[in-house]
């Protein structure tokens, strides 16, 4: 005589269950899709993080060329150490040391924020939190046009660096081009 007919919790335990495979499998298929959507929501962070900062750099490379079309065609040149040429005046008419053009195409040089965080107006620095790394340089050549007559311009190619994570990885670059010519006469 078998006991489970006469024990009414023993005949219940007879019924269709899952096996220990079953739920070891489910609980995988569960971890692996979790998985998934959260690399693709790291992935889809990291890309908005790389746009906002693409932004941010072109934004700052405008700026930069504006300031460069404010100034007079005699002073768009590279800056050197007997003779530094400033992009930028302060409220006391004096020169910004933190918008010296750099000596040569190949010197980058700190990126100002003033302008992006107005707190900072009396103590420019570094945009570390928005864009890691972050500096400018600028390529400043003469074009001549025509024959006869000619004329030349100035062209100013205005490059924004920075670091997608600060520290690691290669540097991203934007750059904003103007031309800018002298005030000049046909006659």
């Amino acid at each position: 005589m078998h006991y489970s007919s006469k024990i009414p919790f023993l005949r219940k335990s007879r019924q269709r269950a899952f096996t220990l495979v079953e739920v070891m499998i489910a609980v995988a298929i569960f971890a692996i899709t979790l998985l998934g959507y959260l690399m693709g929501l790291f992935y889809l962070q990291r890309q908005n993080r790389a746009i906002t900062q693409r932004e941010i750099a072109m934004q700052k490379a405008v700026e930069i060329t504006e300031l460069f079309k404010n100034s007079t065609y005699t002073d768009i040149a590279y800056s050197t150490t007997a003779l530094p040429k400033y992009l930028r005046r302060n409220s006391a008419g004096s020169w910004y040391t933190i918008w010296k053009i750099p000596e040569n195409s190949s010197q980058w040089l700190t990126l100002p924020v003033e302008d992006v965080n107005p707190a900072s107006a009396s103590d420019p620095t570094v945009i570390t939190n928005k864009l890691p790394d972050g500096a400018w340089t600028c390529n400043i050549s003469t074009v001549t046009q025509g024959t006869t007559p000619s004329w030349s311009f100035r062209r100013v190619a205005v490059s924004v660096r920075w670091r997608l994570l600060a520290g690691r990885g290669n540097y991203q670059t934007v750059t904003s081009t103007t031309d800018i010519s002298p005030n000049f006469s046909w006659l």
